[in-house]
């Protein structure tokens, strides 16, 4: 939400210069499926790295740690992120649904 709330005027401005409710929804699904696919591929690749760090940095001569993350861990954190995702969509389409373009030329001058 500060994203949209941080670029309002941009917003309006695209509303008042003519966009419908459903570019303005387009763009904000393209860029929340680009953050989800960045956050998806970022966080395999973190865990995976934690995973290392904590195997190789935890060292002693008593014992080892074998982490295993299962592959259903995965699919509930894609799942997650998804459903975290749409309710984020959903409410940003909401609030640019309710800007009022009277506030917003007032606010620009």
């Amino acid at each position: 939400m500060i994203n949209i709330r941080e670029r309002i005027a941009e917003l309006g401005t695209f509303i008042i210069m003519g966009g419908t409710d459903k570019e303005i929804g387009r763009i904000l699904l393209f860029e929340q499926a680009v953050y989800f696919i960045l956050g998806i591929v970022l966080g395999v690749f973190g865990s995976i790295g934690v995973k290392y760090l904590v195997e190789h940095l935890v060292i002693s001569d008593s014992y080892t740690i074998d982490l295993a993350i299962r592959p259903s861990c995965y699919g509930i954190a894609f799942l997650t992120c998804l459903a975290m995702a749409g309710v984020s969509l959903l409410a940003q389409t909401r609030f640019v649904r309710r800007i009022r373009l009277t506030d917003i030329l007032k606010e620009r001058e």
